[in-house]
């Protein structure tokens, strides 16, 4: 087990204690400093307690574009966000947990064939191509696409997908392909299978209810003997709808536990002024690393969808 360090209220790089305790009751002193929702709770009851009645003051909720609207984002939702240049969730830089964890998910090999869902003009992609991986991302906003290569001056193609509507863009230069397309209708026929895939905010985005169907589509898709990074976050919906949308360990458990090893290698408080402005009490991000488990309950998963 790695080591364990809290700098600022952060815990880091493990899952069993703190100086002298556990991950969760760090977590919980993150979650009391912060708010206080979750005094005398563990974690996970602390985080259920807001979740199960997230509207039980009757106030209404803004989601991260700051409008009052309850429902999720669907496909349509996302194009038009980007349409209207309200990409706020872009980041401008390489994700740092990318980097942190980069040398184990590729296994420091190069030419490995790594997937990005829902990546957007992620700069995690032109970062991946110039260590010499093969780089393929999905996206469903033609805009976020297009803005990836004309802001990195990478020349490309577009073609029409043959097996999902759709396009797919390639860069002439770069081993960078980006399926412009709806994430559930990617298959291995469509798509192929990874090596590593690295999801920096594609599950914590769609709507809670679609998870399962995520992590169907997701599962068959990487390789034995792949590995599989995944950034969550934990927070309260008290005053905010999302997205991101609460995803607490156990959740994960329920959905990847049976076709995957996994082990959450970061959880730290990770609330800052724009989380503030959305009125979250506690915005808490857990990183984890996947590696496939049984074979055979992943090739039923692939048949389930």
């Amino acid at each position: 087990m790695a080591e364990i360090a809290k700098e600022n209220g952060v815990v880091q790089n493990g899952s069993e204690n703190i100086q002298g305790k556990s991950v969760e009751n760090g977590i919980q002193e993150v979650k009391q400093k912060s708010s206080e929702v979750a005094q005398g709770k563990d974690m996970d009851n602390g985080v259920k307690e807001v979740e199960e009645k997230p509207s039980r003051t009757g106030k209404k909720r803004k989601n991260q574009f700051g409008d009052y609207d309850e429902s999720y984002m669907s496909v349509d939702s996302w194009r038009k966000r980007w349409k209207k240049g309200q990409t706020r969730f872009h980041m401008p830089k390489v994700h740092p947990m990318l980097e942190k964890n980069f040398e184990w998910l590729t296994k420091g090999e190069k030419k490995q064939r790594v997937f990005l869902p829902l990546c957007g003009k992620s700069l995690d992609l032109n970062w991946l191509a110039e260590k010499e991986q093969i780089v393929i991302g999905n996206e469903c906003s033609a805009e976020g696409c297009e803005q990836f290569f004309k802001e990195n001056e990478l020349e490309f193609t577009k073609e029409s997908l043959k097996d999902t509507v759709g396009d797919v863009y390639k860069a002439k230069d770069k081993d960078i392909t980006i399926y412009c397309c709806d994430y559930f209708k990617l298959t291995e026929d469509v798509i192929g299978t990874f090596d590593c895939i690295w999801d920096r905010g594609a599950l914590a985005a769609i709507d809670p209810q679609d998870r399962t169907r995520y992590a169907k589509v997701i599962t068959p898709l990487l390789r034995k003997g792949g590995r599989y990074l995944l950034d969550l976050f934990q927070l309260d919906h008290e005053s905010f709808v999302g997205p991101p949308y609460d995803c607490k360990p156990t959740d994960v458990d329920d959905m990847f536990g049976k076709y995957f090893n996994i082990d959450r290698v970061v959880t730290r408080d990770a609330l800052s002024a724009w989380q503030r402005e959305w009125g979250v009490k506690y915005f808490i991000q857990d990183v984890y690393h996947f590696t496939p488990k049984v074979t055979e309950e992943i090739t039923k998963c692939a048949c389930s969808k």
